[in-house]
């Protein structure tokens, strides 16, 4: 009997995952879902010593632009080398036999996951501590910054 949650599949990421990040894995891989997303599955995933986030597209069918993870993937990749807070991204399978969809693995980032944007403004209201104002200015500064070319030749 499988544990896993509904759209993963623990056993087929952990092979996956070892085959292309070996030292990514020293066990079985775990997985539990992250609630609270609009449309994406969310999968906080740990092998014991390492955590992760897995993404993927909803289950059944989907428009393969509206959902895709290697857009995705290839942002946030993109986004590391800025200012702009992103976690690192470890591996993006786009094989659909693996999950019966592309889906991508990234470090796990601690902090609050948020279903509504009222969340997030309700608790910015009560944090003097911080610049609530900080992710707007990397969202802008991400938005000025011209993205890498990537066309052979």
């Amino acid at each position: 009997m499988s544990t896993d949650p509904q759209g993963f599949d623990s056993s087929a990421v952990t092979t996956w995952l070892r085959s292309v990040a070996p030292d990514a894995v020293a066990s079985p891989l775990t997985a539990t879902l992250i609630t609270g997303g609009k449309s994406n599955l969310t999968y906080r995933v740990t092998d014991g010593v390492h955590d992760y986030v897995v993404r993927r597209p909803p289950l059944g069918h989907v428009l393969a632009t509206a959902h895709d993870m290697a857009r995705e993937h290839r942002v946030m990749s993109a986004l590391a080398s800025t200012a702009v807070p992103v976690p690192r991204m470890i591996a993006l399978c786009d094989d659909p036999d693996v999950l019966g969809a592309p889906f991508y693995v990234m470090e796990h980032v601690d902090g609050t996951p948020y279903s509504r944007a009222s969340q997030a403004r309700s608790t910015r209201q009560r944090t003097h501590a911080g610049d609530h104002r900080t992710p707007g200015r990397h969202a802008r500064r991400a938005a000025r910054r011209r993205p890498p070319d990537h066309r052979a030749g």
